[in-house]
């Protein structure tokens, strides 16, 4: 498993990492783990089903997490994220269902930190949130399960992407749908807008934000998988975790994207020595054709 990872003023390269970074009111953290083996995973109760937990040891996390309103939800996620994925598993790991399995996992943790925050939110009069996106992937099969903004796409080895994630947003004609069918309004104030406020249609936290407008913001996770190929000679996929804002810069970027990307896989396919960076190359063209936010990224080639 080969990773990068771009913070404003931050390049990580690792195998397993877990980066994170405050700007302001708003934190910005990445997962790259094996969730068997660290991150106080090991407090959590072991499966009585050997394979279950051999599994485990095989299975890896790649997730992002941007906090608002203030960094206690983030933080509170980036800490229990890994172990509750973990306690999820030991739960709910179907190995006769891997897909469904992953899915259920994925989409119970979300669901369980949700409650376990907001509890605690209720006691501290916090009002912070967190958008989430996580992926898991165990024998070829990728889970990917997000709340809020951030997405998750597929690179294949000739650059050809696939979003597999669904953005909570207003702009999103399904979320709209939504929205309006709970009594919600959406106007248009240089970008799409919820009751003239709102970026964001779901979250995990924003407490007082959801008592304003019950069953508009939400936090209920959307959960799918793909099967990826297995031949690592001729097929190495990469996974880039970004802000929904990266793909709507323009044509030209989603282009270089999936140069960068193909040469990435290529490389990495025939074992060649190559040390482009590339969420740094991205990022640095992200500048020059006026992308104007502060882009955090996640680059994986899933092996």
């Amino acid at each position: 498993m080969k990773t990068d990872a771009w913070f404003p003023n931050e390049i990580s390269e690792t195998s397993s990492f877990l980066s994170s970074r405050n700007l302001g009111t708003v934190q910005h953290i990445v997962f790259c783990s094996s969730l068997g083996k660290n991150h106080g995973c090991e407090s959590a109760p072991q499966s009585h089903i050997p394979a279950q937990n051999e599994a485990l040891q095989r299975m890896q996390c790649y997730a992002m997490i941007e906090g608002h309103g203030g960094t206690s939800c983030a933080d509170f996620i980036k800490n229990s994220l890994l172990k509750t994925i973990v306690e999820k598993w030991r739960l709910f790991g179907d190995l006769t269902n891997i897909p469904n399995a992953l899915c259920q996992v994925a989409d119970m943790s979300l669901i369980s930190l949700e409650d376990s925050f907001l509890k605690v939110a209720k006691q501290q009069a916090d009002n912070s949130g967190a958008s989430v996106v996580v992926t898991l992937y165990l024998d070829g099969w990728l889970c990917v399960s997000n709340v809020g903004d951030l997405t998750a796409v597929l690179f294949d080895n000739i650059g050809k992407d696939r979003l597999i994630s669904r953005t909570h947003t207003a702009s999103n004609k399904k979320e709209c749908m939504r929205i309006f069918a709970a009594g919600g309004n959406i106007s248009k104030v240089g970008t799409f807008q919820i009751h003239q406020s709102l970026k964001r249609s779901r979250t995990i936290g924003s407490l007082e934000l959801k008592m304003k407008y019950p069953g508009i913001l939400i936090s209920s996770p959307e959960t799918s998988f793909v099967k990826l190929e297995t031949d690592q000679k001729v097929y190495i996929p990469s996974l880039i975790l970004a802000p929904s804002s990266l793909w709507c810069v323009g044509g030209k970027l989603q282009l270089f994207i999936r140069k960068v990307t193909q040469s990435w896989n290529k490389y990495s396919a025939t074992n060649s020595t190559n040390n482009q960076n590339p969420c740094s190359a991205i990022i640095n063209y992200a500048k020059m054709v006026g992308y104007r936010d502060q882009l955090r990224l996640l680059c994986v080639q899933i092996t």
